[in-house]
């Protein structure tokens, strides 16, 4: 399962994860890591929350997510979004430049940067879509044994300009007083969501959640909206919803013993929501699926 908290694994030869981007409808529940993640839309749109802040991503975006931002993301049912992210090592990071906690990135308006790091994604874009077979079901994560020879050195290189780019014409110095107040309550919102996380198998409510961490049902409920940028039952059905998808493709359990076996209440419910995200019911998903893949 990915917690709240995501480890984000890097390739021996290089630091950072690439992630090819094919999908129709789903979601990536909220979460953070400390590496660095940038993403180029070049097809389709999704909604992402940052910090609690909904950014509506559409065709030739460039985004950035900063080291310990939490995010997520939403694609619309029967809509589709490809392109590339690259989340780079925050030890890679802090090796090259040993003041990267005290600043972030910010996308500006400098269009010959933009477009050049554009092209940089889509160089290592094309680059692993030579080495793999795409799909449309899911991410493709890109492994060591897919870059023969030494094609490593040839992606090393474009992270070192793309960092080379970011940290001249788009690192900004981070506003403490700010970042102190800010981080005290996504610190606090960080521990609230991994207690779902590891509880959402059972019957949990918001009042739950709210006593455990002696809070209002109230004040938790205004502060989930503002810091996570979505409702506390959108949020922990958005956690089922992306266990029960991982179950529905990797095993052939019934559709009623998934739905219960990640907290839904009853079959009823699950196929409910799982046909809102996904635009269809679990059955004729994981029929597609199966004829895809074969």
């Amino acid at each position: 399962m990915r917690y709240l908290h995501e480890i984000v694994e890097m390739n021996e030869n290089i630091p950072a994860k690439i992630i090819i981007h094919n999908k129709f409808g789903g979601n990536i529940p909220t979460h953070w890591h400390k590496a660095l993640e940038l993403t180029y839309l070049t097809d389709g749109n999704f909604s992402c929350y940052i910090n609690g802040k909904c950014n509506n991503i559409c065709k030739n975006d460039l985004i950035i997510i900063n080291s310990g931002d939490i995010h997520g993301i939403n694609i619309k049912a029967k809509e589709s979004s490809s392109g590339i992210t690259i989340m780079i090592s925050y030890d890679f990071l802090k090796h090259n430049y040993n003041g990267i906690d005290n600043i972030e990135f910010i996308i500006n308006n400098n269009e010959l940067m933009k477009e050049s790091l554009k092209k940089l994604l889509c160089d290592l874009l094309n680059m692993y879509k030579n080495k793999i077979e795409q799909t449309t079901l899911d991410f493709n994560l890109i492994s060591k044994d897919q870059l023969c020879g030494f094609y490593y050195l040839k992606v090393k290189s474009i992270i070192y300009e793309i960092l080379f780019i970011l940290l001249t014409y788009f690192k900004v110095n981070k506003d403490i007083n700010i970042t102190i107040k800010s981080q005290k309550y996504i610190d606090r919102f960080k521990k609230i969501t991994q207690y779902i996380e590891q509880n959402y198998k059972e019957n949990l409510a918001l009042a739950d959640v709210a006593n455990y961490y002696g809070l209002s049902r109230e004040h938790l409920a205004r502060s989930f909206k503002k810091y996570m940028g979505i409702t506390f039952s959108d949020y922990l059905n958005s956690i089922r919803l992306y266990n029960a998808y991982r179950q529905l493709i990797t095993t052939d359990y019934s559709i009623t013993q998934i739905g219960l076996d990640n907290g839904f209440p009853n079959v009823a419910s699950f196929i409910n929501k799982f046909k809102i995200v996904y635009g269809q019911t679990p059955n004729k998903y994981r029929y597609n699926i199966k004829n895809i893949t074969n």
